[in-house]
């Protein structure tokens, strides 16, 4: 729903800042910023809370600790890293303490330890990285970098917007708090309701209004844009104490750790969709990563499918890719694929939804015609068409 403005708060985002977008709804824009995030040509980890109601002050700064607990957990051993370096490690035996703290110490960072030998023993018994000796602002550090050396972004919302006058002043100390601690950009996502609240003013003196951005954008021309059912949030119990879990339907606390390197992004419908398509055709179903780190096209940059052996990418295009700035940017990886020898084939989202029969059928001419020899394609039938223009075959 959000997708094609979602780039426009996200720009303003700052390390140990809070950066609020107020939404009538924060759920569907909650979904828009994580596949955006996932997107981004500079890999990050993303660690999200959601909450119904304004929590208390204790059970937020708990469940703080608790989610960044998790996500620590879900990337260990691999701390003290970055996404494409564990992503670029992914077939290497994991690292033990000594080698994760002999990092740490290479690359001059602030970390305790003490904290990461208590903790490092509570890993390998399946257990959270916490301990209670040590104060929730100092465990908050320490499992930021833990996570992503380059601090992981918080992205935290909430749905509803009945709420306390008491209740919103301690949310937005605790917004701060957590950015400060983390070192991290907080995204804080509001209900509508709450724009221009004084007690969320330390946290929205720049706010974003998505929902009037997203109206702009609309009133753009958008040719052969069309709207794709979003997924809903996924229900978790990560990160809530057992004596304050929220009551169905309302959506509990979750959790979301870095671009998912290898695999099809929950979020996207679309992706999930030609994932299922390709894992049944018998030809094609072993060719492709999802989701592929470009070391060559700059740091953490991603390609939405890759055949390796085959050098060739496969970009999926939602409505968003027709503006110029990003249909700008596409043509400029495409030409730095090429010149590294990577074919790239562009489909769009619209083409999948309504007839992946022949997007399935494209990818199968292209593997094709990559396989044969080279003499073949310069002779007979292959002869009429070129590696450029399939490149560009947009669906």
């Amino acid at each position: 729903m959000f997708q094609p403005a979602t780039h426009q708060f996200l720009e303003g985002a700052r390390a140990g800042w809070v950066r609020t977008a107020f939404s009538a709804d924060v759920a569907n824009l909650r979904v828009s910023l994580t596949e955006e995030l996932a997107r981004r040509e500079e890999a990050r980890s993303v660690v999200t809370l959601t909450w119904t109601a304004a929590p208390e002050l204790e059970v937020e700064l708990d469940s703080v600790v608790r989610a960044m607990a998790e996500a620590a957990l879900s990337v260990w051993p691999n701390w003290y890293s970055t996404p494409a370096a564990r992503f670029a490690g992914r077939d290497q035996v994991p690292r033990g303490l000594a080698s994760a703290l002999a990092s740490a110490r290479e690359l001059r960072l602030p970390i305790s330890e003490s904290w990461a030998k208590r903790v490092w023993s509570r890993c390998e018994r399946g257990k959270l990285p916490t301990s209670g000796k040590i104060a929730n602002a100092e465990q908050v550090r320490q499992l930021a970098l833990a996570i992503d050396i380059q601090r992981p972004i918080l992205l935290i919302a909430v749905l509803e917007p009945e709420v306390r006058t008491e209740r919103l002043q301690v949310l937005s100390r605790a917004l701060e708090w957590m950015a400060t601690q983390a070192g991290s950009p907080v995204l804080f996502l509001a209900p509508k309701a709450w724009h221009g609240r004084p007690e969320l003013d330390a946290v929205s003196f720049d706010a974003w209004d998505a929902d009037a951005a997203q109206e702009s954008a609309q009133d753009e021309p958008q040719p052969g844009a069309t709207r794709v059912q979003r997924a809903a949030p996924q229900k978790s119990d990560i990160g809530t104490p057992s004596s304050q879990r929220l009551p169905d339907p309302a959506p509990p606390l979750t959790v979301v750790v870095e671009p998912l390197y290898g695999k099809p992004h929950p979020g996207s419908p679309v992706e999930c969709y030609l994932a299922a398509c390709l894992a049944a055709d018998g030809e094609l179903r072993s060719l492709f990563h999802w989701n592929y780190p470009m070391p060559s096209l700059g740091h953490g940059c991603t390609v939405d499918l890759l055949w390796e052996s085959g050098r060739l990418v496969i970009e999926i295009d939602g409505p968003d890719h027709l503006k110029p700035q990003k249909y700008n940017n596409d043509r400029r990886r495409d030409y730095a694929l090429l010149l590294d020898g990577y074919t790239t084939l562009r489909v769009t989202n619209d083409a999948i939804n309504h007839d992946v029969a022949v997007v399935l059928e494209q990818i199968r001419k292209v593997v094709r015609y990559l396989q044969a020899p080279k003499t073949a394609k310069t002779h007979g039938t292959d002869s009429q068409t070129s590696p450029g223009a399939l490149a560009h075959a947009h669906s």
